[in-house]
């Protein structure tokens, strides 16, 4: 063998060899992945879950916001125990937590549907501990996105009574699906022009929070005339239609929206109210519940 072909050989060998390290070190780095995703948990609620389901989060390790859970109660209706996303943040995620904590100690995980799974863990209870306002209730409630709220029903009511009308009835059933169907409607905006809509969030910097603007200006920033408009909500009705399985009719304020002519109007503003807060008015007006 000539010396240029040992070279050659032993070149080859190399790269061989080489080649050989370099995959095991790739078999030992993927198995190392797994083994780290596995174990590494889904992230929900501003906190960590574990992704077993037999596995808990050390109270060391509990955010304010892991302790608002879905109760899971076959009693009540589920918005008796809903605490809305944007009241939680106005209170203040580490106060809102410690009452959260305290309200689930009551959590009876025995509790069939003739017992209150988690009597303590409700809305009345929420307000009546941080003494929320009736005015501060209806801006930070945040009715649209979360639950139908009647300011009026909760505030005239104690606790024990409100816990009865809450009790589950076809009335506020139907009270969810109009709020419901309103989710559909923006679901349909994000998935349909997520780039757009995200470039659109309302940023609150006192409440470090953010929101999609209504829908009133969504439709009139994306350009969609009345039409196409009337259209994606006929899909959208269809949608919680096969949910709820049965025919509903919605009665949006379209008008407020475009003139007859179909061209945009302007849109209602409202005096000594940021941005933030003037979205959720113009979705209520919208939705035909502002007081």
């Amino acid at each position: 063998m000539t010396e240029f072909e040992e070279n050659r050989t032993e070149k080859l060998m190399r790269i061989l060899i080489s080649f050989m390290i370099l995959a095991l070190i790739c078999v030992t780095m993927l198995a190392s992945c797994s083994k780290g995703t596995e174990e590494s948990g889904v992230a929900i609620g501003g906190g960590t879950a574990p992704s077993t389901g037999n596995d808990e989060i050390s109270d060391e390790e509990k955010t304010g916001w892991d302790y608002f859970i879905d109760v899971e109660c076959q009693y009540h209706h589920k918005d008796y125990h809903i605490i809305p996303l944007h009241l939680v943040e106005y209170i203040g995620i580490d106060k809102a937590g410690e009452w959260a904590k305290s309200a689930l100690e009551s959590l009876n995980e025995e509790a069939d549907e003739m017992t209150c799974r988690c009597p303590d863990f409700n809305i009345k209870s929420f307000i009546d501990t941080f003494s929320v306002s009736r005015e501060d209730f209806v801006t930070y409630g945040d009715i649209i996105y979360y639950a139908t709220y009647d300011a009026d029903l909760i505030y005239s009511m104690s606790e024990a009574e409100l816990g009865e009308y809450y009790i589950y009835s076809d009335s506020l059933i139907d009270d969810t699906i109009v709020s419901q169907h309103f989710q559909f409607i923006e679901s349909h905006f994000k998935y349909e022009y997520y780039s757009e809509m995200m470039e659109m969030v309302v940023y609150n910097e006192e409440l470090a929070s953010g929101i999609f603007p209504s829908v009133p200006t969504i439709v009139q920033k994306l350009n969609i005339d009345r039409e196409s408009f009337e259209k994606i909500l006929d899909e959208c009705t269809a949608r919680n239609e096969a949910v709820y399985g049965r025919s509903f009719s919605f009665d949006y304020d379209l008008d407020m929206i475009y003139n007859p002519d179909g061209s945009f109007k302007a849109l209602p503003t409202f005096e000594g109210m940021n941005e933030f807060l003037s979205e959720m008015k113009l979705n209520r007006i919208f939705c035909g519940v502002d007081e």
